[in-house]
């Protein structure tokens, strides 16, 4: 039987790997080459995290990893593809060496707290069990441990669309797929080759363990996408009070525990387990985070929301209309159903970033109270000027529905600014 260096070395013809970004996930996978004394090279835009990709250096290697952010049409991918390199992403090259039980999550809302209660969950049953994936911790971080998953453990992972769509040879033992709804579409050119990205997990399952959301369903249907016989199609029960006091109270996640009951249902494991952990789970932060209370005035930190969908779910929490502050970089996706949701639900806009000063004229063109306040430091001195919408209690909401990169690092970058300058305010 080879070991796990001898089948990197035959995946990498004895030649240095590349390695495409130089970020969080090349992390991981260079601590999992150094572990098997694999040598490897780092490729990124930034010269001071590596060097800049080209064909010289194409020609140098067998085997190209990618980061999440490289693309099937990426012009480096292209370029290593034309030299003749076998192109993996990190995720797909990573899964080769773990006989864990893989679940894969993917979605366009709440994949993140799905990944990291389900890990949660399976070690109230007595498994071990990891996160892993997009959710901030490479599969190949995981496996590089000194005690790296064995064959009893169970590997939750977390996978984009760009992930997604490159898979050629991850084994799922199940596929959770929590929703769909327009997104990446700047990527992946449009709404159909979005979901035919996520679809792409389909051909990776090797047991008939497929649980998905409505929305899923239905646009499987729009796109003529025969979804396999065993689909379970999951959605929430209105009269079902067990999840009230947990995380999964809150939408999109009453859809998102519907469907991992599903398949604790399906393993024959005692749904009192499932109950008990849901009481214990900590909320992830920036995600529908309720802050504080000041001055009548109540703030919710909902900074990790890159998507209209996800920020029009945070709209339909609260019942009387909100101060909402929101905005960042435009990703391509058609704006009139977010207007409306923002018209019906919001008393007045404040908006940052890019994508604020588009949206201002769009606002006032529909009647909608809006002021384009550019910085989110400035956007919240200007709701918190507003007079009362309630007597005594006013909403205002942080849930941009746009990605962070204009004005911040990263989604945490900004959730992390909006506690502050709340608690600043106390």
């Amino acid at each position: 039987m080879q070991t796990e260096k001898q089948k990197i070395l035959k995946l990498s013809g004895h030649r240095p790997i590349g390695i495409l970004g130089a970020g969080v996930t090349a992390k991981g996978i260079s601590q999992f080459l150094h572990r098997h004394a694999i040598p490897y090279e780092l490729y990124d835009q930034d010269l001071s995290r590596g060097s800049l990709f080209e064909e010289k250096h194409a020609k140098r290697h067998s085997l190209i990893l990618c980061s999440p952010s490289f693309m099937s049409q990426h012009p480096w991918v292209q370029l290593a593809k034309a030299a003749g390199c076998h192109c993996l992403q990190e995720f797909d090259f990573s899964s080769r060496f773990t006989r864990a039980k893989l679940i894969g999550i993917t979605g366009t809302n709440g994949k993140t707290t799905t990944v990291a209660f389900l890990a949660h969950a399976l070690e109230a049953l007595g498994f071990r069990s990891f996160a892993a994936g997009n959710i901030g911790s490479p599969l190949s971080q995981v496996l590089a441990s000194d005690d790296p998953p064995r064959t009893d453990d169970w590997i939750v992972c977390e996978i984009s669309s760009t992930q997604a769509e490159c898979i050629q040879n991850t084994p799922l033992q199940a596929l959770i797929w929590t929703n769909f709804a327009p997104n990446h579409l700047h990527e992946h050119g449009n709404l159909r080759q979005y979901f035919l990205a996520k679809y792409h997990l389909l051909s990776s399952l090797k047991q008939a363990q497929f649980f998905c959301g409505k929305s899923v369903s239905d646009y499987a249907s729009t796109f003529q996408c025969a979804l396999p016989n065993f689909t379970q199609v999951r959605q929430p029960s209105p009269k079902d009070k067990r999840w009230i006091t947990t995380v999964f109270d809150l939408a999109p996640q009453k859809e998102n525990i519907a469907l991992i009951q599903g398949f604790w249902e399906q393993q024959g494991w005692p749904l009192e387990t499932l109950l008990k952990a849901a009481h214990t789970f900590k909320s992830l932060p920036y995600r529908l985070q309720r802050l504080s209370r000041i001055h009548g005035r109540t703030f919710w930190n909902d900074a990790k929301s890159t998507t209209f969908s996800s920020t029009i779910a945070a709209f339909h929490q609260f019942k009387t209309p909100i101060l909402w502050i929101g905005g960042g970089r435009d990703k391509g996706e058609p704006k009139d159903l977010f207007l409306e949701e923002i018209e019906r639900h919001v008393a007045h806009a404040y908006l940052i970033g890019e994508e604020g000063e588009i949206l201002y004229p769009l606002l006032k063109k529909r009647a909608v109270a809006a002021t384009f306040s550019q910085t989110l430091e400035q956007a919240l001195e200007d709701a918190m000027a507003h007079p009362p919408i309630e007597k005594d209690d006013t909403t205002i909401l942080f849930s941009p529905g746009y990605p962070s990169f204009d004005q911040f690092k990263n989604f945490a970058d900004r959730g992390e600014k909006f506690t502050k300058l709340i608690f600043s305010l106390s």
